[in-house]
């Protein structure tokens, strides 16, 4: 066997003659890695997105390094705040993950852009060892160039590598790598080969759960360098180049399969009535949609392959089962015809069908899609090395070549428009939401857009689509409670404090659902209408986040001038959930409106147990509001009212604000035009909107309009006024068009 470059040795273990074409085979590496990351550099503009938010924005573990230990000792979804005892969530362990987010954070002092130029040159790396990989294995640089230019520029990568969050794929893969090529010199006598894999192979586990995949490609690469044989018998010899490379390295896999099992087992979800054909059809459905993606990559959304259940069971795809059992018997076939004929063909499509078992759904772990773009990121890799053999055997090569080279253009091509769905929340959910209207996931992060761009009339509309939508087609998720959540949150904030009726029968239906009462809670006003069943899995869902519904009804009872209600209420959420570090936030200013300052500045200090600027201009907004009330609890009437307004507004209690100035209206309005605006402005915030429309245009006329609008703008409490939305299709009962705001 001719030594493949100057690096390695020859089979023998003798030094390898120099290799002329070395410095040649470095600059085509070198160009599959700029290739890789020029085609997904529009990223670079993106901000946080979805996940990210959770993963690095409003997680305090990656934001230094004090507490490093605990990137080790907790999942990877743990993210300190105390929530997450209260949420089902897979438990990933990824401490490798989590190091890389926090020096980003650190080099580039919370940017994005770094953690996305992080992204694209880890993935530019991947690229250019793939290349020295599978040239190693097909010993063709054309053939391996080729399918390294199909594996890094094809469109599923772009959710791993345009999106932060999609880095565990990046970090696992070059890893493996990394390992593989240390297996390789260890097998050619190398002394720096056994660092190396064991460096490679802590980086690709700490990275993700698929790591269990090395084995794979150590026998790969002692296969390589045996001649690629066709399997045999021999091969079951401890001295056979396939078992020295791979035994160590399934040794370790069956370790680390064992100590996860034990120690952070990721968390099994059975489907309620799922018998063993359904799981069948399950993972025939899966590897459809893996076949579709990989030769037809036109729908690269996250959300692409939701599960939904209705109360029969999944519904399931004949088309994709079909499909998926097409794609599996040819592989599976070509893998046990050709193992003689054309062991490279057989190696590689068997090698494609092993790396896909990891992602099949086999064991289903409660992952809200079957499929995602993402997690084709090794078996692609499986795909490299099928066309890299296949073009290097090709009889008619140069025609193979050409044809590899028309599909390479296109992936660019696709895979560069998609990264620029990146650059933008807005683009980025109207993209999921225009493919999956429906799902879940895509309706949460629309619902953010929206509230974002200060459309809270807007997301209750979108909210009541996806209550009813998650109810009927995802109820073994419970999504219909989460999004009854966040309509219920919404609709206290948007509710004037002067509807005293409407903050009441949400006050009714919060206590029903603490209590839990075995009759279905009701809620019905002009603009919502909920009803849910107490035994129903949305129920449970809001159950376990309880702390949610009471920090709700301190709000509610807060604006109705209940004080000792607002606290009790405010202090069951601080104890459902004491590590909830955002709960204490939020119980702190409510606390405060309502006059307990103490309490207030206790649950402050227990927020503050996480560092950020937003406590710290809430905590200097506590304490003005404390001084604002001591002094007026010994001015004048008229002054004392004031004050108290000032603090109230502090506090964004609009209706305690807007009732401490109502006796003296007639003063305010005497005083001028300034004094006139600031209290029009409290009673608009209020829900008082023709009070602050008649003093406005009684005082102001010229300015009335502007004032109004501006108000209308910037506030969640627009007032209902009825108007749909553009694109809200009654017959279709949701939201379809696109979000709005910029």
């Amino acid at each position: 066997m001719p030594p493949e470059s100057a690096f390695f040795a020859t089979e023998s273990g003798g030094a390898a003659a120099p290799d002329p074409a070395v410095p040649r085979t470095w600059i085509v590496a070198l160009a599959c890695t700029v290739a890789s990351a020029a085609v997904f550099a529009p990223a670079l503009a993106g901000p946080f997105l979805f996940d990210d938010e959770l993963l690095i924005a409003s997680n305090r573990a990656v934001h230094g390094f004090d507490g490093w230990q605990s990137w080790f000792t907790h999942d990877f979804w743990d993210l300190g705040l105390g929530a997450t005892q209260t949420v089902e969530r897979l438990r990933y362990y990824r401490p490798l993950v989590t190091a890389s987010y926090a020096l980003d954070w650190a080099l580039g002092g919370g940017s994005p852009v770094l953690f996305h130029a992080t992204n694209l040159a880890l993935h530019a790396v991947v690229a250019g060892l793939c290349f020295f990989t599978l040239r190693r294995w097909c010993r063709e640089p054309i053939a391996a160039l080729m399918a390294t230019l199909v594996f890094a520029l094809h469109p599923t990568k772009a959710e791993s590598v345009a999106w932060i969050a999609g880095r565990p794929d990046v970090l696992m893969v070059l890893g493996m790598l990394l390992a593989t090529t240390g297996v390789a010199l260890r097998l050619r006598g190398r002394r720096a080969g056994i660092g190396l894999e064991v460096f490679g192979t802590c980086v690709a586990y700490l990275s993700k759960e698929h790591a269990v995949a090395l084995p794979l490609l150590a026998a790969l690469e002692g296969w390589a360098m045996a001649g690629r044989p066709a399997p045999a018998a021999k091969w079951f010899t401890w001295r056979h180049p396939v078992v020295a490379a791979a035994l160590p390295q399934a040794m370790v896999a069956g370790a680390y399969v064992v100590l996860r099992t034990v120690w952070f087992p990721i968390r099994q979800v059975e489907i309620h009535g799922l018998s063993s054909a359904e799981h069948l059809a399950l993972v025939m459905e899966t590897f459809g949609r893996y076949a579709e993606l990989v030769l037809w990559p036109g729908d690269l959304s996250l959300t692409r392959a939701a599960l939904r259940t209705t109360a029969d069971g999944p519904v399931l795809s004949a088309g994709y089962v079909a499909l998926g059992s097409a794609a599996l018997v040819g592989l599976g076939v070509i893998a046990v015809a050709w193992r003689r004929s054309r062991p490279h063909l057989a190696v590689g499509a068997a090698f494609v069908l092993l790396t896909l078992l990891p992602v099949s759904n086999l064991v289903y772990s409660g992952f809200f899609a079957l499929t995602s773009p993402r997690l084709l990121y090794l078996p692609l890799f499986g795909l490299a090395v099928a066309l890299a053999i296949g073009l290097s055997v090709a009889r008619r090569r140069t025609l193979a070549l050409a044809a590899t080279g028309v599909v390479i253009a296109l992936l660019a091509t696709r895979s560069f428009v998609r990264a620029e769905d990146f650059t933008s929340g807005v683009r980025f959910w109207d993209y999921e939401l225009s493919h999956n209207p429906d799902v879940p996931v895509a309706l949460h992060g629309a619902v953010q857009i929206d509230l974002a761009s200060d459309h809270p009339r807007t997301a209750l509309i979108r909210l009541g689509c996806a209550h009813a939508a998650a109810a009927r087609s995802f109820s073994h998720t419970g999504e219909a409670g989460a999004f009854l959540l966040t309509a219920l949150r919404i609709l206290a904030e948007t509710t004037p404090d002067v509807d005293t009726a409407g903050l009441m029968k949400q006050r009714a239906f919060l206590r029903a659902l603490l209590r839990g009462n075995p009759d279905p809670a009701v809620l019905s006003l002009p603009q919502a209408q909920f009803e849910l069943a107490q035994q129903s899995k949305a129920a449970q869902v809001i159950r376990r986040k309880s702390f949610r519904v009471a920090l709700i009804l301190a709000d509610i009872e807060s604006r109705l001038g209940n004080e000792t209600d607002c606290v009790g209420a405010a202090g069951a959420a601080v104890a459902s959930c004491p590590g909830c570090l955002d709960v204490a936030g939020q119980a702190a200013v409510l606390a405060a409106r309502v006059g307990d300052f103490e309490q207030a500045f206790a649950w402050q200090a227990v927020a503050e147990a996480q560092p950020s600027m937003r406590l710290k201009r809430q905590r200097e907004s506590l304490e003005l509001a404390r001084r604002l009330r001591r002094r007026a609890a010994s001015a004048p009437p008229r002054l004392a009212a004031q004050l108290m307004a000032q603090c109230y507004w502090t506090l964004g209690a609009w209706g305690r604000a807007s009732a401490a100035l109502r006796p003296y209206q007639r003063a305010i309005e005497a005083a001028g035009p300034t004094p006139v605006i600031d209290y029009a402005r409290i009673a608009y915030r209020a829900g008082d909107h023709k009070t602050a429309q008649r003093l406005l245009e009684r005082h102001v006329p010229e300015q009335a309009h502007t004032l109004l609008d501006e108000w209308t703008a910037a506030t969640a409490h627009a007032p209902g006024d009825g108007v749909v939305p553009a694109g809200w299709d009654p017959a279709k009962g949701c939201y379809w068009g696109p979000l709005e705001g910029g």
